[in-house]
């Protein structure tokens, strides 16, 4: 991997590569921006500039032969140090931070010691969304007082996850969707199996998310998708015992409960993005999205009665299930009562508990 496969940053690639120029790297960054755009890789590849044996570090160049760039990207190199949530965790526990008897010694341990190899440290936090309570207090002291040559990225979706203590010792980068075309490519690339024109509408519905656009690629998702939005334009998401399909669409396949969980967020975020593009119709300003994202929100803004309060309260209520997926509520006392109350909101009513 280097640079040229790092599609649509290219503007924060120039702003590190200015700032390692000038050797005026910050030892702190939080990447921010949606899932499945290439935070991530942008990290890896950034490390993998300032490790590079064969490159000064002010080039923030790699060469992908010399052994260090080999061992980034397998995963190996002693001075690159990664963690993230557990794939049965619905955080980053503390274990992570300060070690344990599951944990190693951990990552604070770990990044305050000399390189390995003299150069660098650097440690990435994946999913940085997730911080345990506790995690940003035992951040805090590294953060105010980071090791020498050490570099530390968080990589999450949005600085309204940070606690303060992180926000104000980072420097926020963010990154911005991928362009339809972009995604395209980055599909081709994968050699994801799938008709061209089918490429062109899962790239479409990707709101410039590869990681989106992978799930769209399975075969029933783009499908369930297309009812989701029809049923949500009745503005009775309830009606015809939709529920169920929703609770089909979430395990309908012998998977693991990490990714029913995945699936229920995907569908979350289907449903935000319906309300919030409803709303942008409301108040006259063009609606963004695919075909059917526009077809469904000019067909439930043409029938929309209540409040403008009920949209986003629709789209907090959608919230609250993200935190109820995390904590492993059963996906049976989570998908009743959340369309339930979506349909009360659309009628204008209020639910139980709920002001709107």
């Amino acid at each position: 991997m280097s640079w040229t496969e790092i599609f649509g940053h290219a503007d924060v690639e120039q702003r590190f590569r200015a700032a390692a120029v000038r050797n005026r790297l910050p030892s702190t960054f939080l990447f921010v921006g949606p899932d499945g755009i290439g935070k991530r890789k942008f990290a890896l590849q950034f490390a993998k500039s300032l490790l590079c044996e064969r490159h000064e570090e002010g080039e923030l160049q790699s060469c992908d032969q010399c052994p260090a760039c080999i061992q980034v990207a397998n995963d190996s190199h002693p001075d690159l140090i990664q963690i993230r949530k557990p794939k049965d965790g619905n955080n980053l526990p503390l274990g992570l931070f300060i070690g344990g008897d599951k944990f190693g010694h951990g990552l604070l341990y770990d990044i305050s010691l000399k390189p390995f190899c003299g150069g660098r440290k650097v440690a990435i936090i994946d999913d940085a969304d997730f911080l345990s309570h506790e995690s940003p207090n035992a951040l805090l002291k590294t953060l105010e007082e980071p090791p020498p040559k050490s570099i530390l990225i968080l990589i999450g979706t949005s600085p309204y996850y940070q606690r303060p203590t992180i926000l104000s010792r980072s420097q926020i980068i963010r990154f911005r969707p991928l362009s339809v075309e972009q995604v395209r490519a980055i599909l081709a690339k994968m050699g994801i199996e799938v008709e061209p024109d089918v490429l062109d509408k899962i790239a479409s519905a990707s709101r410039g998310s590869v990681r989106s656009a992978m799930v769209l690629a399975e075969p029933d998702v783009y499908a369930f998708r297309e009812s989701l939005f029809r049923q949500l334009a009745s503005l009775r998401p309830v009606q015809g015992d939709f529920q169920k399909d929703v609770a089909v669409f979430a395990g309908n396949k012998e998977i693991e409960a990490a990714e029913k969980r995945e699936r229920l967020r995907v569908v979350a975020d289907w449903v935000i993005e319906f309300y919030e593009q409803v709303g942008r119709l409301l108040s006259g300003q063009p609606p963004q999205g695919d075909s059917i994202v526009q077809d469904s929100v000019q067909a439930a803004a043409r029938s929309w009665n209540a409040p403008l309060s009920c949209l986003s309260r629709s789209v907090e209520r959608t919230l609250e299930l993200y935190q109820q997926i995390d904590a492993f509520v059963s996906p049976a006392n989570m998908i009743d009562p959340w369309l339930s109350d979506l349909s009360e909101l659309a009628a204008g009513k209020m639910p139980a508990a709920i002001n709107c």
